[in-house]
């Protein structure tokens, strides 16, 4: 378990809510993680018929868009940022 030296630039893509019953993926670049922070592969998700829903449809009263949904995966960790101290990579 090693804090990253480096900044490294992770290609990503992601599910994105541009606006109400709008859903899309978008490619982006994710960033090394800041301190006390991971990066995670997913190698696993899930979108939550309650939640995701009541935001794609406008039913949530606390969204905003463009909203990026999701809290839930499984995966890998990639990177870890100083003052990780579990998990590792790997």
């Amino acid at each position: 378990m090693s804090d990253i030296d480096e900044k490294k630039a992770w290609p990503s893509r992601r599910v994105v809510f541009p606006a109400r019953g709008e859903v899309t993926v978008e490619e982006y670049t994710e960033e090394s993680p800041g301190p006390n922070e991971i990066l995670v592969e997913a190698r696993a998700t899930l979108i939550s018929p309650g939640t995701e829903k009541a935001c794609l449809t406008g039913k949530s009263n606390w969204v905003t868009y463009p909203h990026h949904p999701g809290y839930s995966h499984a995966g890998v960790v990639r990177a870890v940022g100083a003052g990780v101290d579990a998990p590792e990579v790997g």
